[in-house]
């Protein structure tokens, strides 16, 4: 290998797109940086607008188009074939998202090339509309190749481990090392209203799975004063827009698509209610921020979810069933600003005496398992100067 010190960290997407796995990498991708371990991040660009290659925040970032600006299976034929001849510049790979074929692509060349593979699958068990469900079958023979090519697999939460020892068996090599949180960084945004009445917010990527649709359709249960913010951007946006048409509600329902890292710290911070209504998330990283940055939380009763709310004081998170009408949400909405506001009048709403994971603590064990299965990695130079 031509730099055992250096991580080659693959994934499909890369700041500043918003979504939890990118944001996952990015915080990694910095927390190694801040050990002295040079990274690399190999993603796509299915906009086109990015750079190919340039240093984000300090994290070198090379970028690759994907077949017909591919943003749901992010296909980049350019960026496999350039795996294949550079994976032995790293030291390690580490590819994040068993759902798309990035992390196969990662995996093979890692093997060519004899450097070390570890993969977070960020894995759901399923695909998330009726054409990915049926096609996650028979992707499952490739899927296995992945997860068994990898030294460690590295799982966001148990809820994801038991998934992944369930569909890939419990032989597995497996370790939890959960997401986390930067709470000063949140804390050190003043919180303050943005705007009248009561605003709520959800954040992610606009995707069925994550029905918005029904949150949506809860805006006219909701009081008249209350306002729904909706931050991110994806492959459903167009039909929720209209849906949000339909309902005669855009007054009180909006999309602001993709924000800067600073702006969506300020729109955390502004919230008083978050929601998430999910139907599969590894974790749920979005309802611990929620939380922490002072917002009651609601969100769907499942597993990953209930992991997350573990994490927090008792009602600081009110969870649903998946199958929970318009006005169930509303109601849930207004019971979780009622609970916050509760935990914050016994003193307990303070996040700084909180034991939440931290992104920081994240990065260091992360680094652990690299140095268990890769002896040699050290501090080195920039690979992207090469």
């Amino acid at each position: 290998m031509d730099n055992p010190g250096v991580v080659g960290l693959v994934a499909p997407r890369y700041a500043p797109a918003i979504g939890g796995v990118e944001r996952h990498v990015e915080e990694l991708a910095h927390g190694l940086l801040r050990r002295g371990i040079a990274v690399e991040v190999i993603t796509t660009d299915p906009t086109g607008r990015l750079a190919s290659l340039e240093s984000v925040d300090g994290v070198p970032v090379r970028r690759f188009r994907t077949i017909a600006n591919d943003g749901v299976f992010f296909l980049s034929p350019g960026l496999g074939r350039w795996l294949l001849a550079n994976a032995g510049r790293y030291g390690l790979i580490h590819g994040h998202s068993y759902h798309t074929p990035l992390s196969l692509a990662a995996a093979i060349a890692a093997r060519r090339r004899r450097v070390p593979f570890v993969l977070t699958p960020h894995y759901h068990g399923t695909g998330h509309t009726r054409f990915r469900a049926a096609l996650h079958g028979p992707y499952r023979v490739l899927g296995a190749r992945v997860v068994h090519a990898a030294r460690q697999v590295i799982c966001v939460s148990s809820s994801e481990q038991a998934l992944i020892e369930r569909d890939f068996g419990p032989a597995t090599p497996t370790t939890v090392i959960h997401n986390g949180v930067d709470v000063g960084q949140l804390l050190a945004v003043p919180r303050q209203a943005d705007g009248p009445g009561t605003l709520v917010l959800s954040v992610g990527r606009l995707e069925s799975y994550k029905r918005l649709d029904l949150l949506a359709s809860s805006v006219p249960f909701l009081p008249p004063e209350a306002r729904v913010v909706v931050v991110g951007d994806g492959p459903a946006r167009d039909q929720l827009e209209e849906l949000v048409r339909t309902l005669g509600v855009e007054d009180r329902m909006t999309f602001t698509g993709t924000l800067t890292h600073d702006q969506l710290l300020a729109r955390f911070r502004s919230a008083d209610a978050f929601v998430s209504l999910s139907t599969a998330e590894a974790f749920g990283l979005t309802l611990l921020e929620g939380s922490v940055a002072g917002a009651g939380v609601v969100a769907t009763d499942i597993p990953a979810h209930r992991e997350v709310a573990s994490l927090l004081p008792a009602g600081a998170i009110r969870l649903i069933p998946i199958g929970s009408e318009p006005a169930d949400v509303a109601t849930a909405i207004d019971a979780a600003l009622v609970a916050r506001r509760e935990l914050d009048a016994t003193g307990g709403g303070d996040p700084a005496t909180w034991a939440v994971p931290s992104w920081d603590g994240m990065a260091g064990r992360v680094l652990d398992v690299y140095r268990a299965v890769a002896p040699r990695l050290a501090s080195t130079g920039d690979p992207a100067s090469a």
